[in-house]
C-alpha cells in the first residue's frame, strides 16, 4: 500500500472519509469564501469543483437525485461528498483483494464492476 492509501486504509487509519470531504471542500472553495458560481477551465464548478459530466455520472449511478442541479451548492457538496466516498469503497476492494493476493486483471475487473 503507498503512503496516500495508508492514510485512509491503513491498519489505524489516519483520515476518515468525512475527514477527506471536509478536506476537499476547503481546498477547493476556501472553506466557502471562494466564488466558486462559475466554472473553471476545466470546466469544474461549485463548492468541490464537480465536473457537470462527473455530476451526472453521479446522477445515473444513483449517488445523488436525479433532481440535484451542479449549480445548488449544497447538492454540489452532496455530489462531492458522493464521489469522494464512492472512492473510498472502490480503493477499499482494490486493497482487500491486494491483501489477498489477487492478480493484477482481477483487481483491475473488480474496480471495474463496482
Amino acid at each position: 500500500m503507498d503512503d496516500v492509501s495508508s492514510l485512509i486504509l491503513g491498519d489505524s487509519p489516519k483520515y476518515s472519509v468525512k475527514d477527506v470531504q471536509n478536506m476537499v471542500y476547503g481546498q477547493e472553495s476556501s472553506f466557502g469564501k471562494a466564488n466558486t458560481s462559475t466554472p473553471n477551465y476545466a470546466g469544474a464548478q461549485g463548492p468541490m469543483q464537480v465536473t457537470g459530466k462527473t455530476f451526472e455520472g453521479l446522477k445515473k449511478k444513483g449517488l445523488i437525485p436525479k433532481e440535484y442541479n451542479i449549480s445548488n451548492p449544497e447538492h454540489n457538496i452532496a455530489a462531492g461528498n458522493a464521489l469522494i466516498a464512492d472512492a473510498y469503497s472502490r480503493l477499499l476492494v482494490v486493497v482487500k483483494n491486494k491483501k489477498q493476493n489477487k492478480s493484477h486483471k482481477d483487481l483491475w475487473l473488480n474496480l471495474k464492476s463496482l
